[in-house]
């Protein structure tokens, strides 16, 4: 799902790279670069929220190094980590030859939502990232998960999260069409996103999302990411009233 959803992305914006004055090439680049970054963010992050039980387990590395290694580095990504380290290796791309930053992530935001949405797919096949236990038709209970408790309903926060993740993209497709100040498609979809993302937290029930004083990483790092969207949405507004 992870592959069909960066398939897609990346031809949505091969499309829209003529609107922005963005070569394909360099379109298709920054794409290969965020998605690098993002791979490493991802499973950084992972390996951060996780570290206890990476460290609890520690003693298998000696017993079973190929089954430790293997836990460790074959799943595990947190969306926000790839975000973050997707973004900069963007920055890195773009500072190395010359192009506007900003240009390119108003391009790529659209496609970043609509390859999300591909992802929490995956999130519900695999059974991770799994919502809290529920009565009633609302939950879907799995039977042969390696990952969810089985047989027990929960609610299918995963898809939920993926029918929003393709609404968002469409409500950024369309905002776009209009010519719009540098930052501001990036900066809706960091005003909108962060605050769903916290609050769909609560619905969830994997322990593999890390807690500080019972509110979740990624719920931490939406309340950050939050005045960084304000900034990039109110930049020209901003910088007019600072002259």
């Amino acid at each position: 799902m992870l592959l069909l959803g960066g398939i897609f992305g990346t031809l949505f914006s091969l499309c829209r790279s003529s609107k922005y004055d963005i070569k394909r090439e360099d379109t298709l680049y920054a794409l290969l670069f965020g998605l690098s970054g993002g791979l490493i963010g991802a499973k950084i992050l992972f390996l951060i929220v996780n570290f206890k039980e990476i460290w609890e387990y520690r003693n298998l590395l000696w017993k079973n190094p190929g089954l430790y290694l293997n836990a460790l580095f074959g799943g595990g990504l947190v969306f926000y980590g790839g975000l973050i380290g997707g973004c900069i290796f963007i920055y890195l791309y773009c500072k190395k030859y010359k192009i506007s930053y900003l240009k390119v992530l108003d391009l790529l935001t659209p496609s970043i939502a609509l390859a999300h949405g591909f992802g929490r797919i995956g999130c519900f096949l695999a059974g991770c990232c799994y919502g809290m236990p529920v009565g009633g038709s609302l939950g879907i209970a799995f039977e042969n998960s390696p990952v969810a408790p089985n047989n027990i309903p929960l609610f299918p926060v995963q898809l939920v999260e993926s029918g929003f993740n393709f609404a968002l993209c469409a409500v950024l497709l369309i905002y776009a069409k209009k010519d719009r100040s540098l930052g501001k498609v990036a900066g809706l979809y960091l005003l909108i996103y962060p605050v769903v993302r916290f609050l769909l937290e609560f619905l969830r029930s994997d322990s593999a999302r890390g807690f500080i004083s019972g509110i979740s990483t990624s719920q931490i790092i939406s309340i950050f990411l939050l005045p960084i969207g304000f900034i990039l949405f109110r930049a020209h507004k901003i910088k007019r009233k600072l002259k």
